[in-house]
């Protein structure tokens, strides 16, 4: 039910996530773009403006979702980064008035679990910016429905728009396209970003020409100045 997904993605408060995830309040902000924040086609189109817990709780009331049936969290507790996000969606949840199944799980099982479409409700899940600044790019933006990601939203209007995107004849075109298509995503309620944070990193210092990006790079390093 879109108004329940909606619902939710209006009460997430993004601080108290990134709380758990960064370590320090300099490493995350809040960013409401599934493009990410900072890329080249960032917007927050269709999204919740602003957390609004009360509006959440009313919507919920308003929607007549059965709240004493249980939201099943996949939890893989052996990879403390997701496993956190999914502690604080379970306090969220609960203050919302679900009853929450935290389903505790090492991480290759999650992956398993993750691909049937049966037995959970929420999946948690971390991913780089360079590989979701576009809808050509962000597979938890793909609505094909059954033939698509884990998830298996299924819109026209979304998958219209990755094509409007990728036949764009200019930079204008194609901004407007990923406005159009990031709205819908949002609207249909495909998931909600929980912010965006970086991981620091720290080498010795005899090392020379270490590359930085969004993950580790462990080659072309030199021993010396």
């Amino acid at each position: 039910d879109v108004r329940v997904r909606r619902a939710v993605m209006l009460a997430v408060q993004q601080s108290d996530y990134m709380a758990a995830v960064s370590g320090r309040a300099d490493f995350a902000k809040e960013c409401r773009s599934m493009y990410g924040c900072g890329t080249p086609y960032e917007t927050a189109a269709g999204m919740p403006a602003a957390t609004d817990f009360a509006a959440a709780q009313r919507a919920l009331r308003d929607s007549g979702a059965d709240l004493s049936k249980p939201i099943g969290i996949l939890h893989p507790a052996d990879a403390p980064g997701i496993a956190a996000l999914g502690l604080v969606s379970q306090d969220l949840l609960t203050r919302l008035g679900f009853k929450v199944d935290l389903m505790t799980m090492d991480l290759n099982t999650f992956f398993g679990r993750r691909a049937r479409p049966e037995g959970w409700h929420i999946f948690h899940t971390t991913n780089t910016v360079p590989d979701m600044q576009t809808p050509l790019q962000n597979a938890y933006l793909n609505g094909a429905g059954a033939r698509g990601f884990v998830g298996w939203p299924a819109s026209d209007a979304v998958e219209a728009g990755r094509s409007a995107f990728a036949a764009a004849a200019d930079e204008p075109a194609r901004k407007a396209a990923a406005d159009q298509f990031h709205r819908a995503a949002a609207e249909a309620g495909f998931y909600m970003p929980l912010g965006q944070f970086v991981a620091p990193s720290a080498w010795r210092a005899e090392l020379a020409d270490v590359p930085t990006g969004p993950a580790m790079f462990l080659w072309n390093i030199r021993r010396g100045g």
